[in-house]
């Protein structure tokens, strides 16, 4: 959760957004491809007039010669009308545009006539939206040649990545082909459209050894995201728009394991810890494990569902706090002395170091075993967990 702006920073933050300018070399700025590549903004209110056919076609056709990867053109573009739309999703196009493109990592294609990808599915998903995003930036700069403005939607409208698996159902998409976004295109109504929070080009380029930001640029490029945010969206706030990010990423999580890694039927998501006091345990797994508080939310008679676990969407842990006299005798002793936890590490020296100083109580030292290498620590309630580095 993001801290409110005081009114200081609110202005503030809104007058970094006015002063934002595009900076190209002054030898350059006469240069006309350049500045529709510079000029362009994203738009969100758009005039009713519809894109004639030709222009949309020349489009798409802009997408279709985008540079890809060998040339394998890993894309596929599903196109709309407005009311193609409505007719296929029961719903408007957000915005009221007249025309949209689903832009759609597609390996499928390739997959009839080359087995380009052999057992490499993050490769695979890798190449194909690095590909297909290629080919939308190029769909958004022909527009705005063309004079058509536009916008890359990830959510709204169940439009994007983050809806992923509704998207593939409702076009009856086959394996290896994965929404990631859709662009909806229109002529843009008048309003003012500053240049939005640009970080520097030194926090995002360097030569040579990657650089740690700079605390200060990146605590003022936050305040002026929330800023425009909320002046731009009256009655709303950047807090709630990651609000709603936050409750679809799991279910968009699970969607594309099951599309690019092929996991489906049944999995383990949840165990249950009993713990002494949900505060206590909240601080020890997201402080000296490094967890995230996934959930916690009230329930009935003091009670809290709380969960904590890995930022990658893996199985998590609901904190239950004991309420009867044989839930407090299972605290720490869930497993009877075995251990009852394995927390998987790719560097077993980090991880240990910073548990260590975290203040972990460990029952070893760190051994190596033919399936790697493990130490034996006790989480805040006396459970036994292995760390361990795979061999």
């Amino acid at each position: 959760m993001l801290n409110p702006l005081t009114p200081r920073r609110f202005i503030s933050g809104l007058a970094r957004i006015l002063r934002g300018r595009p900076q190209p070399p002054p030898a350059l700025r006469d240069n006309a491809l350049l500045a529709t590549l510079l000029n362009r903004r994203s738009v969100r209110s758009f005039a009713p007039d519809p894109i004639p056919d030709d222009v949309f076609a020349a489009i798409l056709e802009a997408g279709r010669l985008a540079p890809s990867t060998v040339n394998l053109q890993t894309w596929s573009f599903a196109a709309f009308t407005a009311a193609q739309w409505g007719e296929k999703f029961g719903r408007p196009l957000p915005f009221k545009a007249p025309r949209a493109v689903v832009i759609l990592a597609d390996t499928h294609r390739a997959r009839a006539v080359l087995d380009v990808f052999p057992r490499s599915p993050l490769v695979e998903y890798t190449v194909g939206v690095m590909n297909a995003s290629l080919a939308a930036m190029a769909m958004n700069v022909a527009a705005e040649a063309l004079g058509v403005s536009s916008v890359m939607l990830s959510e709204t409208g169940r439009t994007g990545l983050l809806d992923a698996g509704y998207l593939a159902d409702a076009l009856a998409l086959p394996p290896a082909v994965v929404p990631i976004m859709t662009i909806v295109f229109g002529y843009a109504r008048p309003g003012l459209r500053p240049m939005p929070p640009k970080l520097p080009l030194e926090t995002v380029a360097f030569t040579g050894s990657y650089r740690e930001p700079d605390a200060r640029v990146m605590a003022g490029w936050l305040d002026s995201m929330m800023a425009g945010y909320a002046a731009s969206n009256l009655g709303s706030s950047l807090n709630n728009q990651l609000g709603v990010y936050e409750s679809k990423i799991g279910q968009a999580e699970a969607d594309l394991q099951r599309m690019v890694l092929g996991a489906g039927g049944t999995s383990l998501s949840l165990v249950t810890l009993v713990v002494r006091d949900y505060d206590e345990a909240i601080a020890f797994f997201t402080g000296a494990l490094g967890y995230a508080l996934l959930e916690d939310r009230p329930l009935d008679n003091g009670k809290r569902w709380v969960r904590v676990g890995p930022k990658d969407g893996s199985c998590a842990l609901l904190l239950a706090r004991a309420a009867t006299p044989e839930q407090e005798a299972a605290i720490g002793n869930q497993t009877g002395g075995r251990v009852a936890f394995f927390l998987r590490t790719d560097d077993f020296e980090r991880d240990y170091r910073r548990m260590k100083a975290a203040g972990v109580r460990f029952t070893e030292e760190p051994r190596r075993e033919e399936y790697g290498k493990v130490v034996v620590f006790l989480d805040l309630c006396g459970n036994k967990w292995d760390l361990i580095q795979p061999a």
